[in-house]
């Protein structure tokens, strides 16, 4: 007799499991296998990672946008975040002798990242360089710097 396990797989809200145990090997190999690029696909999306900096009073982020055109990028300061949205678009097309190949992928991408302070939109600049998007933000005088605080496991 088959044994049946009353716990069911829990889930996070975006629908990825908090758990590492899986219902097949093969999910246990795909999950091992795209673990050198968590950054890249989310859910099978693409999904550009970022890097967030707070230099000389400016907060300095750097997306990489790897086969991503200038043209498919827009940023946004929206409600006091920073949005990175976008398109990836990739095609490639091989004809030679017998055979004929065309693959196509498409995928828009979307990062919001909260700022902690109030950004003037005339201030912000943004450079696309080698499929490394910079965004430049001056952060006002007197502007809240993060600060962690640790707190106390019992």
């Amino acid at each position: 007799m088959k044994q049946q396990h009353a716990m069911q797989k829990p889930t996070g809200s975006r629908g990825w499991s908090l758990m590492p145990w899986s219902e097949s090997p093969f999910d246990d190999l795909e999950r091992l296998w795209s673990k050198p690029f968590a950054g890249w696909r989310h859910e099978g999306r693409f999904m550009p990672t970022l890097d967030v900096v707070e230099k000389k009073g400016k907060l300095m982020v750097n997306a990489e946008l790897p086969g991503v055109a200038k043209e498919d990028v827009s940023v946004e300061l929206d409600n006091g975040n920073l949005v990175i949205k976008g398109e990836k678009r990739h095609e490639e097309e091989t004809e030679d002798e017998g055979f004929y190949r065309r693959e196509c992928s498409y995928g828009s991408f979307y990062r919001s990242l909260p700022l902690s302070f109030e950004a003037k939109p005339e201030s912000v600049k943004a450079k696309f360089k080698d499929g490394v998007l910079k965004v430049e933000i001056p952060m006002p005088k007197g502007a809240q710097k993060s600060t962690a605080k640790q707190v106390q496991i019992s």
